[in-house]
């Protein structure tokens, strides 16, 4: 860990879990570890429209940045899993690819995939 870093970390990182912060966040491993409650700063968000042979399927992404100080005031998860899953907003949704983390933090890429239906539940499945 550079010097930036380890100042980074102790100063800057708690002032933006602070201010930016979405609290009531829920991690769940897949190994069925236990859950970890934490704080999490939600940034991008997309609605992605996709048409199937069954119907339309909706996959909403969207990404939070996490601490890696499991210990720490804001919850934490040092190194998060494909297949994981984190609750934001009551939605539950899988962690995908693309996972970067940094010596402080960890930007993490979710998404929740429904079916979408253009008048009425089970329309094409007649």
């Amino acid at each position: 860990m550079s010097t930036f870093d380890a100042i980074f970390a102790e100063a800057a990182v708690p002032v933006l879990f602070d201010q930016l912060g979405t609290a009531s966040l829920t991690y769940t491993p897949s190994s069925g570890s236990g859950n970890v409650t934490l704080t999490g700063i939600v940034t991008a968000r997309r609605t992605d429209l996709v048409e199937t042979d069954d119907g339309e399927r909706v996959y909403k992404h969207l990404t939070v940045i996490i601490t890696r100080a499991a210990d720490g005031s804001f919850g934490g998860v040092v190194s998060p899993v494909l297949r994981d899953q984190m609750t934001v907003d009551g939605l539950v949704y899988d962690v995908e690819e693309g996972i970067v983390e940094t010596a402080s933090t960890v930007v993490v890429p979710l998404v929740l995939a429904a079916s979408h239906e253009k008048s009425r539940a089970g329309y094409r499945r007649r």
